[in-house]
């Protein structure tokens, strides 16, 4: 594989932490940082292809729930008295489908 060169400024606090990194692990700073930019290239690939996913479902769908009715059960979560899970209440036509 053929390489290239890249910079970037980061502050002075990340570098040295990058540098003690490095020290402690026997490992080039190089090396450090192309492992970090591996591992977020893939995990953002990966979350944009879900999050694509989600969406074409979700145009193929007739009813949601609503980001409200989400927030609310999940702050319900942490009390004495969770709420159950939400039931659809956004539909796609005006009236409510038949299960």
């Amino acid at each position: 594989m053929s390489k290239t060169m890249i910079s970037a400024r980061v502050d002075v606090e990340l570098n040295e932490k990058l540098e003690a990194l490095a020290s402690s692990t026997q490992r080039s700073k190089a090396f450090l940082i192309t492992e970090a930019l591996e591992a977020l290239v893939a995990r953002e690939a990966w979350l944009e292809e879900r999050i694509s996913d989600a969406v074409k479902f979700a145009d193929n769908t007739e009813e949601w729930i609503s980001h409200e009715a989400m927030e609310k059960w999940v702050n319900s979560l942490d009390t004495d008295a969770p709420l159950p899970p939400p039931e659809p209440d956004v539909f796609r036509s005006k009236k409510k489908l038949s299960a």
